[in-house]
Order: structure tokens, then C-alpha cells, then sequence
């Protein structure tokens, strides 16, 4: 890889320099030659112990290992902590969808595809027996943005030790209705990434993993990393923090979507092939104009996508001020173990940092994040200020527009209606599960209901929104929607009680969750879900989530809300008495 990076250094400085600075101020840094001599990037080291160690002690993690790279002054740092080492192999989770991304930019570069082709023309087998009324058809790039309106996840395929054929795959998104039109809003679905396998597979003849191997793990001299379902190879030893018994992580069955198992230098090599231009014909690595389509927007015209920007499976933010330039990132997870890839390509710099104990997703982004800020801190000169979270100011709004916030909002476990009270004039309360609760609001606009949240409303094209907001950003938490009477069928009236997964291995294969409660509250239908012990134990879940169900018929209901499995179909087997959720069977006890 050093040889490499030196010819290429040699060959075509200026293009670098589009990678090494903002573009807007090429011409400055052409001029000045600001990155001609070495970096110190000490004080950056130092950061990335003091934090790694302090997580270590403070959060009880088991071990972390971080990495960073400036390709423009051809610097890395590598390092391991706790009872990890630089070399340690890691699940890669869902960053595997970042590399298996790279692939499809590749045979796109070669003109063997775009993103706007329909997902059939070349994967002639995905024929949708139930589409949504009125979708346009599956495209490449809508596979890639996550907005092609397939299941979130097929369970039973996903996790466990069965094995499992990429068709079987197919087979199931074929016979399964597609939960939302495409081009609609941001779903996230690991199943379409295994569609992109297979036309991967169509289109150069071969494998998806000898594909990969040929084309991005041995050309970029990845080799301690492969795709597999299972773990072999991988360094026993996942926790949580509950507990320092080191366990297997679980066989991840998605192999495009999750399937990458790597380490630290490795997922650097790679970063360094998004950071850097390729200028060489015959090389397959990818050229500039597809880096920059890769890092661009795909999703802006969808229509609900209201704060998700997504590039060619990437997700974009702009870069913090002072600097100019976009953030670039994924993160996977899997059950014991966490992984964040992070670039600036603007600047020439990445990141990746890997854990080995369950429930750490949050702080290796926030690590991840803030590795870049410091490095960018030390390669311009600018000071990176941490904005404070944002406390909205308290103060008294007219009833007429305390008024607009009004509205019978479906989250993800339940509605939350917000209303006049009946008794107290000129007051709003929400109504939450079993609690009525006063409403506080704010001179700009934010309003809450329990301490240390805060809401906001607005509209997302014709749909009122309930915005919840967490530091400075604005997420969607539920949408409005007028409350239509309906009569619970009669089936699913009957089918209320408990069901309990069946395990399709028999094997004690892990399946997320273990038990399913159909219940009816206020002529409303909705759905408890336990996960499994390991999962309540990692989360500190006490007790089921409450999901609001809209029967579509007698033996389909639509997941209501904004939660993870949002738009997500129930489906009731009366013959059999069984209910299906994700690919997942549960039946009712066997009675003793």
C-alpha cells in the first residue's frame, strides 16, 4: 500500500489536493503548500488513549481499538486498548454495507450499471407478489438509500446458526408485501443488501465473496479480513457490560449487509481508496467522479426524508464549524459489539474504532466524531468549539398558539394525543398510555411534557409532524393523524394473549425477541414485544414495548409510529394459530 500511495503522490498531485482541503479553497492550498511538510498529530494520539481509556474505566467496556488516517501526509496511528490489540478482528456489522457500496461504484464505474436501473432488469428473479398499490419500480439507488420499501429485517435469517442462502432471501421478499412505495421515505432494510449481492453476482459471473476478495480485499491489501456467515477466524471474547464472561458474538447471516469481519488496518487500506482518487485506468479502484457520487445526496427527492441524508449508502452530514466539508460515516452493531467508519474526503482523513462490549454504539460515534474535529483542529489551525446542548428558553405563548400543537401523534409504542383539557380552560395536556400530563412551553417554539424532553411540530408535505429534540438536531418522534373509529376484527380480538418464538433452528439460535402479547386497549390493537434476555439485559429493558398495530384485514396489521419497525406487517395464521413478524413464527404455549 506505501508503494502505492507514492506513485500515485507522483502522478497526479493535483488531484489530491480536491482531497486534502475544502474545494472551494483549492487555490489556497496550492498556493500556500500547507501540507507539504509533516503533521504533528501528537496531540491527537494522546486524545484518542485519554478517551479510549476513560470509556474503558467509566462505561466498564472490555476493550477498544481506534485508528486513524491523514492519507494527504500519508500518516496513520493504530492502536488497541483494554484486552484489545490493533490487530484484534472485529464483526464489521453493517460498515460491510459501505464496502459491498464500493463494489456496486465499481461495476457502475465499468458501465455495467446505473443507479437508476430497475432492480429486475438484473436480478430477473425479484418479482414482488404483493407491491405496494402505485410504487414505482425497485431501482439500484433505491436499494442503496434504503427507500425501495423492503422489510427492515428478516429475523429468522439474520441472526441464529442455520444456515442460510442468499436466495432463501429472495424467496421471502418475493412472497411478502413491500411495506412502503419506493421513493417514499427512509426505511432501512438489510435484506435489499443481499438483492445487491446477488446482482453482483449476476452481472460479473462470479460469487459475491470471490468478487470481493479479488476486487477490494486483496487490492487493497485487506488481507486479515473476509466475508463469512459465522465468526470463525474471529478472536472469541464479546461482553457486556453487565458481565466479564467473553462470548461468541452471533453468526450474522446478512453477508453483503453485515457479513465483513476486519480489523484496524485493513478498514484504514480502505478508507485510504475512498480518500484517494484513483488516476489509474486498469487499477478498479475507484475514480473520482464516482467518489463524488457516492458522497453526494441520493434521497433528495424523497419525500419524507426529512432529516436522513444518505449518499450511495453512506450517510452525509456537514462537517462542524469553523471547517467546511462533509462528514462521512456508517456504523454497525451487532449483538456484543460495535463498529463506526468515519472520513472527512475534503480533508483527506478518517477514522474507524471498534468495541468488543455490547451497548456501546453511541459512544463510539461520539469518539468517532470527535477524532476527526481534533484532527481538523490540528490541520488548519481553526478552533473546533463543542456546541452545548441546546435548552430551549421558558416562557409563556398566547393559548392561540399554544393551540397549533394539538394532535393525536402515533409513535412508535403509542399515540400521544395532545389536546384542551376538558376542565381547565385555556390548557393543553398530553395524554400518554395511562398519564395526562401538563404541557410546558417555550418562546421558540419547543414545548414538553416530561423533563428533559422537548418537542416541536411541523409538516413534512401534507403530514404534521411531532419532532423530539435531542442536542441541536430535530428527529421525527411521531406524525399526526385523525383518529378513525374502527371495529378490532374479529380475528384478532380472538387471538389476544401470548405467543412465544419457534425456533426455526432448534438450536437455541438468538432471534432478538421471545415472546409476542396481542392485546386490545380503547378499541386499539396493539402488539407487545419482549426481547430476549440478553438483549433486556444489555438495554436494561424491564418490560414488553407496546407497539400500536392498524389491522389492515383479518390477519395482517401495519406497526404504527416511528420506531424501528415503523410501516412493518403482523401477520395471524388463525389454521394454525400462530402469529409472524419479521421472518420470525410465535406460537401460543402448549397448554400443561
Amino acid at each position: 500500500m506505501k508503494l502505492i500511495r507514492f506513485l500515485i503522490l507522483l502522478q497526479l498531485p493535483a488531484v489530491l489536493l480536491l482531497s486534502c482541503g475544502p474545494q472551494e479553497e483549492k487555490e489556497d492550498y496550492e498556493e500556500k503548500d500547507e501540507y507539504e511538510e509533516k503533521i504533528d498529530y501528537g496531540p491527537l494520539e494522546e486524545y484518542i488513549e485519554n478517551t479510549a481509556n476513560r470509556y474503558i474505566e467509566e462505561n466498564d467496556i472490555k476493550g477498544i481499538s481506534a485508528g486513524f488516517t491523514d492519507y494527504c501526509n500519508d500518516y496513520r496511528f493504530e492502536k488497541g486498548y483494554g484486552n484489545t490489540s490493533d490487530s484484534s478482528l472485529f464483526p464489521m456489522a453493517s460498515v460491510t454495507k459501505v464496502v459491498t457500496s464500493a463494489a456496486v461504484m465499481q461495476i457502475i464505474q465499468e458501465g455495467k450499471l446505473e443507479l437508476d436501473d430497475k432492480l429486475s432488469d438484473h436480478l430477473p428473479e425479484f418479482k414482488l407478489e404483493k407491491p405496494y398499490p402505485d410504487s414505482p419500480e425497485i431501482t439500484i439507488r433505491h436499494i442503496m438509500t434504503h427507500t425501495a420499501g423492503l422489510t427492515r429485517d428478516i429475523m429468522s435469517k439474520a441472526q441464529g446458526y442455520c444456515p442460510v442462502e442468499t436466495e432463501e432471501i429472495l424467496d421471502y421478499l418475493n412472497n411478502h408485501m413491500q411495506i412502503a412505495p419506493a421513493v417514499y421515505r427512509h426505511h432501512y432494510s438489510n435484506p435489499g443488501f443481499e438483492l445487491l449481492a446477488l446482482v453482483i453476482e449476476n452481472i460479473s459471473g462470479r460469487s459475491y465473496q470471490s468478487y470481493m476478495r479479488e476486487n477490494i480485499l486483496d487490492s487493497l491489501g485487506m488481507g486479515n479480513s473476509f466475508f463469512a456467515e459465522g465468526n470463525e477466524g474471529v478472536e472469541t471474547g464479546f461482553y457486556t457490560t453487565l458481565s466479564d464472561i467473553g462470548y461468541n458474538e452471533m453468526p450474522v447471516n446478512y453477508m453483503a449487509a453485515g457479513g465483513l469481519k476486519s480489523n484496524v488496518p485493513d478498514m484504514l487500506n480502505f478508507a485510504e481508496m475512498l480518500l484517494q482518487p484513483s488516476v489509474n485506468e486498469d487499477d478498479g479502484m475507484l475514480k473520482e467522479p464516482y467518489l463524488e457520487m457516492m458522497f453526494s445526496r441520493q434521497n433528495a427527492d424523497v419525500l419524507l426524508d426529512h432529516d436522513v441524508n444518505i449518499g450511495a449508502s453512506v450517510f452525509l452530514e456537514e462537517l462542524p464549524d469553523p471547517f467546511s466539508g462533509k462528514l462521512v460515516y456508517h456504523g454497525g452493531g451487532a449483538v456484543f459489539s460495535n463498529a463506526v467508519f468515519i472520513i472527512a474526503p475534503d480533508y483527506g482523513i478518517g477514522t474507524v474504532v471498534f468495541c468488543n462490549t455490547a451497548g456501546s454504539y453511541e459512544l463510539l460515534m461520539e469518539m468517532g466524531r470527535d477524532i476527526i474535529s481534533k484532527a481538523l483542529e490540528i490541520k488548519t489551525g481553526d478552533e473546533y468549539k463543542a456546541q452545548p446542548r441546546y435548552i430551549p428558553r421558558e416562557d409563556s405563548l398566547s393559548f392561540q398558539e399554544q393551540r397549533k400543537i394539538t394532535g393525536n401523534y402515533y409513535t412508535h409504542s403509542d399515540i400521544i394525543r395532545i389536546k384542551e383539557h376538558k376542565e381547565y380552560e385555556d390548557s393543553i395536556v398530553a395524554l400518554t398510555g395511562a398519564d395526562t400530563l401538563s404541557v410546558n412551553f417555550f418562546e421558540d417554539g419547543y414545548f414538553s411534557f416530561r423533563e428533559g424532553f422537548y418537542f416541536k411540530t411541523d409538516s413534512i408535505g401534507e403530514e404534521k409532524i411531532l419532532f423530539s429534540l435531542r442536542d441541536r438536531a430535530l428527529s421525527p418522534f411521531g406524525r399526526h393523524r385523525e383518529i378513525e373509529e374502527y371495529s378490532v376484527p374479529e380475528s384478532w380480538e380472538e387471538a389476544k394473549g401470548s405467543y412465544y418464538v419457534v425456533d426455526p433452528c432448534e438450536k437455541g439460535s438468538f432471534l432478538h425477541y421471545e415472546r409476542l402479547t396481542v392485546s386490545v386497549r380503547d378499541n386499539k390493537l396493539f402488539l407487545g414485544m419482549l426481547p430476549e434476555k440478553i438483549i433486556r439485559d444489555i438495554y436494561g429493558i424491564t418490560s414488553e414495548m407496546n407497539i400500536l398495530l392498524e389491522p389492515v384485514d383479518e390477519d395482517t396489521a401495519i406497526m404504527q409510529g416511528f420506531g424501528r419497525y415503523f410501516s412493518e406487517p403482523v401477520f395471524l395464521d388463525t389454521e394454525n394459530g400462530t402469529i409472524e413478524f419479521s421472518g420470525l413464527t410465535f406460537a401460543r404455549p402448549e397448554p400443561e
